[in-house]
């Protein structure tokens, strides 16, 4: 895992070069975090956001090959769907 720090905040990333993680504090003192997850394949699949290690946001995409279908939350509820074209 690879660490960088910049302007007071931590980049958190992996060997394949891709960011896996970004935490900062903002003015109030609220600790936020944003945390990516890729497939086998390098593409992304899910990003969480926390603020003070309580997740306030979770999407999910879902994917067919290289196309994404729909993102979803936390609750596997559709948000949105993708309709690509024949």
């Amino acid at each position: 895992m690879l660490v960088r720090r910049w302007c007071g905040n931590v980049f958190f990333g992996v060997a394949e070069n891709r960011l896996e993680s970004l935490q900062y504090t903002d003015g109030d003192g609220v600790i936020h975090k944003l945390a990516l997850t890729y497939y086998y394949n390098d593409f992304l699949a899910r990003i969480q956001v926390f603020a003070n290690n309580v997740r306030t946001s979770d999407l999910r995409i879902v994917r067919s090959g290289l196309l994404a279908l729909q993102d979803r939350d936390g609750d596997n509820n559709v948000l949105r769907q993708y309709t690509w074209g024949q």
